[in-house]
C-alpha cells in the first residue's frame, strides 16, 4: 500500500498537483500542499478549531497519561477541569475510555483520531518526550 501511495505522490509532484496523500491518524488523508494553504484556508468549509491554553494543557495531560480520570487531570493542573473536558468532548478531541472500578465509577478519558489528525501525528508514539522523561534518561 505504501509503495502505491509513494508512486501516487511522485505522480502528483511531477504533474504539479496541489495535493498529496499522507498516512495520519492510522489512516490516509488527501491534503493540500502547505505552500497553497493560504489560498485554500479562506474557502475551506467548516469551522476552525481553536483551543484555549487551558484546553491545550488538559489535552496534553490526557495525551501523555491516558486513560486518565478528571480527578487525576485536576491534580496535575491544580484547578477544576470539568468545563474544559466538556469542551474537548464536544470538539471530538477526547472520548471516554470506560470507567474506573472504584467508588463513584469516574470516567476515564483518552484522545481520539481527530486529535491525531489535528496535530499531524500517525500515532501517540510520535508525541515528543516530556521534559521529565528527558531528565530521567540523562540521569541513568
Amino acid at each position: 500500500m505504501r509503495a502505491v501511495i509513494d508512486e501516487l505522490n511522485r505522480f502528483y509532484k511531477e504533474t504539479d498537483r496541489p495535493y498529496r496523500v499522507r498516512f495520519i491518524a492510522r489512516g490516509y488523508q488527501l491534503y493540500t500542499v502547505p505552500s497553497l494553504a493560504r489560498w485554500v484556508d479562506p474557502v475551506r468549509s467548516g469551522k476552525r478549531l481553536q483551543l484555549s491554553r487551558a484546553a491545550l494543557e488538559t489535552l496534553a495531560i490526557i495525551a501523555y497519561h491516558q486513560p486518565i480520570t478528571r480527578i487525576e487531570i485536576e491534580k496535575r493542573r491544580g484547578v477544576d477541569s470539568s468545563g474544559v473536558i466538556h469542551t474537548l468532548l464536544e470538539a471530538g478531541m477526547i472520548t471516554t475510555a470506560g470507567r474506573e472500578h472504584r467508588p463513584g465509577r469516574p470516567f476515564r478519558y483518552r484522545t481520539t483520531r481527530l486529535f491525531l489528525k489535528c496535530f499531524g501525528l500517525k500515532d501517540l508514539s510520535e508525541l515528543p518526550p516530556l521534559e521529565d522523561d528527558q531528565e530521567d534518561r540523562r540521569a541513568t
